[in-house]
């Protein structure tokens, strides 16, 4: 879930982690909406809504929005936001990230979990519980043998693990 408090420009979101055998569900809190956007003039189709695009760089990837004014709902997936309009679809220049709108439709409200209350951690440790999690999983995969215990302290070996920037650009602040 993620739950957006737009008077005190925050967010909080349930994470979910499984990282092989390692399960783990907690809420975290983090700011919502501290963009730089920069409104371009381009405009482009979406559905039957016509949108216009944004660009801004942030957490290691540059991003491209697409909004739509007439939606006056300056909102967005995630904690994306902060521009005159609906964002209706978002990526990163890699598409590592990317999300859009395919349909609106207007429902009664729905019931939602309880906002949560109490929160102490924050997107700097999930940051930290994450990156302890992958290093533990990547020296797993470079121990000597295939041993499977990260926490085995002679293990080596001759594997390395190369993976793209993905995890250190969610890792950056």
């Amino acid at each position: 879930y993620i739950y957006k408090n737009f008077d005190e420009d925050s967010l909080f979101f349930q994470s979910e982690i499984d990282l092989l055998i390692v399960k783990t569900s907690k809420t975290y809190s983090d700011s919502l909406h501290p963009f730089s956007w920069k409104i371009v003039n381009e405009t482009r189709k979406i559905g039957n809504q016509i949108c216009r695009k944004a660009t801004m760089w942030f957490r290691g990837r540059n991003y491209s929005a697409w909004f739509d004014e007439a939606v006056n709902v300056s909102n967005g997936p995630w904690k994306y936001g902060g521009l005159p309009g609906l964002i209706m679809e978002i990526y990163d220049d890699t598409f590592t990230v990317y999300w859009t709108i395919f349909k609106i439709d207007y429902i009664e409200m729905p019931s939602f979990p309880e906002f949560p209350t109490g929160i102490s951690e924050t997107y700097s440790d999930f940051k930290k519980m994450y990156k302890e999690r992958f290093d533990k999983i990547k020296k797993s995969f470079e121990s000597s043998d295939g041993l499977s215990d990260p926490n085995c302290t002679s293990c080596s070996g001759n594997r390395k693990t190369i993976t793209n920037n993905s995890v250190e650009n969610l890792l950056q602040e």
